[in-house]
């Protein structure tokens, strides 16, 4: 049977097609002997960020050029070399003057795929705060009103450069309702180009029978079972991202009970746990007596906890030229001592963090709350909610100033 001229067309046009996508696989083949792994949602301009990826069994040991395009043409931003297993990566810094980010890898001529990331700009890091020092300051659930979110952006336009949160605590429930604001506002701040931290409350052995409160073996399990879950809660969070600072150990008010040796066994312990899983050293935060009469002051202990960076409570004011950090208010003949005391001043700290205030005004920085009882909401508030029950009022914030320049915190924070 003959068959109409149009079944005939349609059958060579079929043939056609398939002959060219079978022509094609090669191009499709050659493209997959480089790989490049997704990037993260967003991203920041200047951010450090690692772009990790693969290579076929052909090209390992090879150069593989990381690059981007820059609006007109592709532009290189590292080369590395593939492994012998063939994985690589590499560590750039995110361009500025983009609101996409998008790259390829290649070697010896063949491209991966391109994959692509929004670009966001960070909030300007300024010296806002007292006595010209970076700004920054720390919440938990207590800076929280149920059905109002903190305006995170009128935060960063009010000059705050830095929050840390509280991410974690030794106590079950008290860690379940750090986790649950924890990942509310680290959303919301990093959006808002705010530069984020976490810290973990210590509990040593919550809740445990007071003659085990120094069994050895029970201080090490406590501050292992602690520390993971921190280093857990940092993936949850979105991990160390090049715009995050290093996660804190808050220990304070632990029950006399619980002797110097085991306070420093217990640290030690959670110190080198959070080492391992996450690779970064942690802060450490308390105030000055805890860190002079908690712990014990041999050589190794001091080494140990000069390796993490302190984060100090003292009231006072930092635009104060007379105020020494370390040194007991009003006394220049004393000091309290400890593994940060300076050398060179008796009483000075080698501080990074300084929590100078716990009274904070919330209105400023976009953090509703309640007046206190028997006040109402000024009529210019814009965060202050009315009604019946008690509140803490505005003044309830704790606020913090870096010590050091804007390149310092961008060190301190990339993981340099």
């Amino acid at each position: 049977m003959r068959l109409p001229r149009t079944i005939i067309a349609f059958a060579m046009a079929t043939a056609v097609l398939i002959a060219s996508s079978q022509t094609a696989q090669p191009a499709v083949a050659a493209s997959s002997l480089v790989k490049i792994n997704s990037l993260k949602a967003t991203l920041f301009a200047t951010q450090k960020v690692t772009v990790k990826g693969s290579v076929s069994r052909s090209l390992r040991g090879k150069s593989v050029k990381l690059e981007y395009f820059n609006g007109t043409g592709w532009q290189k931003l590292k080369s590395v070399k593939a492994s012998k297993k063939g994985k690589w990566s590499a560590t750039i810094r995110v361009p500025s003057g983009i609101a996409e980010l998008k790259v390829r890898a290649q070697a010896r001529g063949k491209k991966s795929k391109v994959r692509k990331t929004t670009v966001l700009v960070g909030a300007p890091i300024t010296t806002a705060g007292p006595g010209g020092r970076i700004l920054g300051a720390d919440i938990s659930r207590w800076q929280h009103t149920v059905g109002h979110d903190i305006d995170f952006p009128k935060m960063a336009a009010s000059g705050m450069a830095f929050v840390i949160l509280k991410a974690s605590d030794g106590d079950d429930t008290e860690d379940q309702k750090a986790q649950a604001f924890a990942q509310l506002d680290a959303q919301a701040a990093r959006a808002a180009g705010i530069i984020l931290g976490y810290y973990h409350l210590a509990r040593i052995l919550p809740n445990a029978d007071p003659k085990l409160s120094n069994n050895p073996d029970l201080i090490v399990a406590s501050a292992t079972a602690q520390a993971t879950r921190a280093a857990n809660r940092l993936v949850e969070l979105g991990g160390y991202d090049g715009r995050t600072l290093p996660y804190v150990l808050d220990i304070e008010r632990i029950d006399s009970s619980i002797t110097d040796a085991s306070v420093t066994l217990w640290t030690k312990t959670w110190y080198t746990q959070m080492l391992t899983m996450t690779g970064r050293k942690p802060m450490i935060y308390s105030y000055r007596s805890f860190f002079q009469d908690r712990y014990l002051t041999n050589a190794d202990t001091v080494a140990m906890l000069k390796n993490m960076r302190l984060w100090l409570a003292q009231p006072a004011d930092p635009a104060d030229p007379n105020v020494v950090v370390g040194q007991k208010v009003g006394d220049n003949t004393k000091c309290y001592k400890s593994a940060w005391s300076t050398l060179n001043n008796g009483c000075g700290y080698q501080w990074t963090l300084w929590q100078y205030t716990s009274l904070g005004d919330r209105e400023l920085f976009g953090i509703p709350w309640k007046p206190a009882p028997g006040t109402s909401c000024p009529a210019d508030s814009v965060y202050c909610i009315p009604g019946a029950g008690s509140g803490t009022g505005r003044k309830h914030l704790d606020l913090n100033v870096f010590n050091g320049s804007v390149g310092d915190l961008n060190a301190l924070i990339s993981g340099s």
